[in-house]
């Protein structure tokens, strides 16, 4: 992930969905540079009480979170991990569903996963989203393992992956894959959806927030 520079905050959230990230090395950095750009080689668990987490620089610890640390395959059900296809680096990371229905228990039941990155202290406007601010992703559904299978909500029924992904919705006041979120009003999103259980399809953007009402 790449942004330029406010008091803002940079979310990251499978939720429902697994996805490939990051930087975006075919695109040209704006003038002056990037503010902030993400390491996709690195996922660090972290202390999950400071913004050391993933690159070293992210935290989890917020109530839309339950990661217990651990990569896809390894520990409960889900998670992130750190992979490398042919010379493309990337994060992925993946909540099955609720796997607290499958013997997993809190903390650290991978329930849901979201992480933070502070954008403060970097020179950034506290109204960047109301001035302007490029943010830089390659983002995918994943189809090819490491995955681990589905856990629906229940606990009745274990799913294989579906064979052409899965994805999420924005919803819960604008949380998407991607968000980004200034000192005031609500974030911008951005998620990938299949057709399966859901209202559409394709990439989407939405705000729970109106931009043309700053002066």
């Amino acid at each position: 992930m790449q942004t330029p520079r406010s008091r803002c905050v940079l979310l990251l959230t499978p939720l429902m969905t697994c996805w490939a990230s990051f930087a975006a090395p075919a695109y040209p950095p704006p003038a002056g540079g990037w503010f902030y750009q993400y390491d996709s080689s690195m996922v660090n668990a972290g202390s999950g009480a400071a913004n050391d987490a993933l690159d070293g620089t992210c935290s989890h610890d917020n109530a839309s979170d339950a990661w217990a640390g651990s990569a896809i395959g390894t520990g409960n059900h889900g998670g992130a991990s750190a992979l490398t296809e042919g010379e493309t680096a990337f994060v992925r990371i993946q909540d099955t569903g609720d796997p607290r229905d499958y013997a997993s228990s809190d903390p650290g039941s991978n329930l849901k996963l979201l992480f933070s990155r502070d954008l403060s202290g970097m020179e950034l406007q506290d109204c960047l989203l109301d001035d302007g601010v490029t943010l830089a992703f390659r983002v995918r559904l994943a189809t090819a393992p490491p995955l681990d299978d589905r856990h629906p909500n229940g606990g009745t029924l274990v799913e294989h992956w579906p064979t052409a992904g899965d994805g999420c919705l924005i919803h819960d006041g604008g949380k998407g894959s991607f968000s980004l979120h200034q000192a005031s009003g609500g974030p911008i999103s951005f998620s990938l959806a299949t057709a399966k259980g859901r209202e559409c399809q394709g990439f989407a953007v939405t705000s729970d927030r109106d931009f043309t009402s700053r002066k």
